[in-house]
C-alpha cells in the first residue's frame, strides 16, 4: 500500500506476461530486447533469439524457453516410444506371416537400439545435472536475499500487501516431474539465477549525471513509458526490460500476472511453438 511507489528494479522476465492491475496502479519504464547490450545485466549475454528470448552464458535455452538437455531428453523419449510401437507391430506381422515383415523387424530393431542409446545419453545428462543441483542447493537463498535487497521494498516483504515485479514471481518449471522431464532437472534453468537483473540501481534511472558517470550506454537505449491503471491490462513480451513502480491507494495494491512461454512459431496462432515440448510437458 505504498502511495510513493515501490520499485521492482530494472530487469526482464523470461516469459510473456499478461499484467493485470486489480487495485492501485503501476508505472512502467520499458526497453526493447534490442537494447539488451546496453542494460548492464548481471549475467553475461550469450544470444537473443529471433522471438526476443534472451540467453546468458551457462543458461542456454531454445527460443521457446526449454533447457537444451531437457529438450533433447524429450525428443529421445518420443523417439523411443515410436520405436517401441514400430517394433511391436513388426513382431506381430512376423508372427502372422505378413510379407516383408522380417525386413521391417530388422529395421525396427535397429531403430530401437538407436532410440535406447539416445535415451541413455539423456539420462546420463540428467545424472550430471542432479550433481550440479546438489552442489547449488543454497542458490535459492542467495537469490531470495538478492531480490529483497535489490527491490528496495522491505515493507512489501513483511506485510505482503503489494507484489514486486522481479523474476522470482514467475512459476518455476521443475515443480512437477513428467515422463519426458525428469524430476531433478530444471526445465528452464533461467528461473534459478538473477542474471536478468540490471546492475543499474533503480534510484538513478532518471539521474543523467550518475548514468553518464557509471552506466553511459543506458542513455543510448530507447525507453518507453506507460501507466496501467486499476482494471487495465498490459501485454509484456518476454525479455522486454522494465522497471515498475507500484502505487497503492485507499484499497491497497493488487496485481495478477498470467505467464506463458514465448511463442517461436511465426504467424501460427493455433500452434505457437515449433515443437510439442510444452504441450507434452504439461500432460
Amino acid at each position: 500500500n505504498n502511495v510513493d511507489g515501490a520499485s521492482s528494479g530494472l530487469h526482464h522476465d523470461y516469459h510473456d506476461n499478461l499484467y493485470m492491475v486489480l487495485k492501485g496502479k503501476k508505472r512502467f519504464r520499458l526497453f526493447s530486447p534490442m537494447d539488451t547490450e546496453k542494460m548492464y545485466t548481471r549475467g553475461k549475454l550469450l544470444q537473443v533469439h529471433e522471438n526476443g528470448r534472451i540467453n546468458y552464458e551457462g543458461e542456454e535455452t531454445t527460443a521457446y524457453g526449454a533447457d537444451l538437455k531437457s529438450d533433447a531428453a524429450a525428443t529421445a523419449a518420443m523417439r523411443n516410444e515410436k520405436a517401441e510401437a514400430m517394433l511391436a507391430q513388426a513382431e506381430q506381422d512376423v508372427e502372422n506371416g505378413v510379407e516383408g515383415a522380417q525386413e521391417r523387424l530388422e529395421v525396427a530393431e535397429s531403430a530401437m537400439d538407436e532410440a535406447l542409446e539416445a535415451l541413455l545419453d539423456a539420462e546420463a545428462d540428467d545424472d550430471e545435472d542432479a550433481e550440479e543441483d546438489d552442489e547449488d542447493e543454497d542458490g535459492g537463498a542467495l537469490f531470495s536475499s538478492f531480490g529483497a535487497k535489490f527491490d528496495g521494498n522491505e515493507d512489501e516483504e513483511e506485510d505482503g500487501k503489494d507484489e514486486t515485479d522481479g523474476q522470482e514471481d514467475e512459476p518455476e518449471q521443475d515443480s512437477k516431474p513428467s515422463a519426458i522431464t525428469p524430476s531433478r532437472r530444471l526445465v528452464d534453468k533461467t528461473v534459478k539465477n538473477p542474471d536478468n537483473f540490471s546492475r543499474v540501481p533503480f534510484d538513478i534511472l532518471d539521474n543523467e549525471k550518475e548514468l553518464t558517470k557509471s552506466f553511459p550506454e543506458l542513455l543510448n537505449a530507447k525507453a518507453a513509458f506507460c501507466t496501467v491503471e486499476e482494471g487495465e491490462c498490459l501485454y509484456l513480451p518476454a525479455s522486454w526490460f522494465h522497471e515498475v513502480q507500484s502505487f497503492g491507494g485507499k484499497g491497497g495494491h493488487l496485481a495478477m500476472n498470467y505467464w506463458f512461454h514465448p511463442p517461436d512459431a511465426v504467424d501460427n496462432f493455433q500452434q505457437p511453438y515449433t515443437t510439442n515440448f510444452w504441450p507434452n510437458d504439461f500432460e
